[in-house]
């Protein structure tokens, strides 16, 4: 995909996520294989209450596919087009 830097939609849910007291991580994978792997690492590492994917149809699907049966207790994923 095009993917989403940059993007002034993804800028503003980054910011309003900041101003309510979270904590952000961005990653910015290369392919959708990637995104699909960084999100069961960020599950497994027991770091993060949530996980919010940004991208295309392709990218959202495989980013919660990976989350179906993580464990996870809050997994989101979010399809943001600008």
């Amino acid at each position: 995909g095009a993917g989403l830097t940059g993007s002034p939609l993804l800028i503003a849910v980054v910011r309003a996520l900041l101003r309510a007291g979270a904590q952000v991580t961005l990653t910015q994978p290369d392919s959708i294989a990637a995104a699909r792997d960084e999100a069961r690492e960020a599950v497994a590492s027991g770091r993060y209450d949530a996980i919010l994917a940004a991208g295309g149809d392709g990218t959202i699907r495989q980013v919660a596919a990976s989350l179906i049966g993580s464990g996870a207790s809050a997994c989101v994923t979010v399809a943001l087009f600008d």
